[in-house]
């Protein structure tokens, strides 16, 4: 997406007034907010900055509703397709408690969230073959 930005129909057919997703594309002008913090609520305030010119009260009161009900953790992994999610979900949080004794401390909330997305859709690409091509930073 960083490379391809000018040659992207999406950014010269709609006004991009930022990214979600779950790895910063880091495109110049255009602001970044990763999933994470969107599902946790930590950053819903961006959200609705971003939103405030396109949108009434009552319409963000009512999109915040909907982010809240679809973003939930269980919809999200519900959304990996080949996996039992109650099964990952128990299996990842055994690895967390372990972790949390392993190390002596303990993980905040939000890395936690982060944990179960990232660890389902890991085991979702490995299921299906489908490593990560590129990795940003490296």
């Amino acid at each position: 997406l960083k490379d391809k930005k000018n040659r992207e129909p999406l950014f010269s057919i709609y006004e991009i007034v930022g990214i979600i997703g779950t790895a910063d594309p880091a495109i110049t002008d255009i602001d970044y907010l990763s999933l994470e913090d969107l599902i946790s609520g930590e950053k819903m305030s961006v959200l609705a900055e971003w939103l405030d010119s396109a949108m009434n009260v009552s319409d963000k009161e009512t999109f915040n509703q909907n982010i809240i009900r679809n973003f939930s953790l269980e919809k999200v992994l519900d959304s990996v397709t080949i996996l039992d999610t109650e099964k990952v979900m128990e299996e990842i949080d055994h690895f967390m408690r372990e972790l949390e004794v392993q190390l002596n401390r303990r993980i905040s909330n939000p890395k936690k969230l982060a944990l179960y997305v990232h660890v389902s859709c890991l085991i979702e690409r490995l299921i299906r073959q489908m490593p990560i091509e590129t990795y940003q930073g490296l």
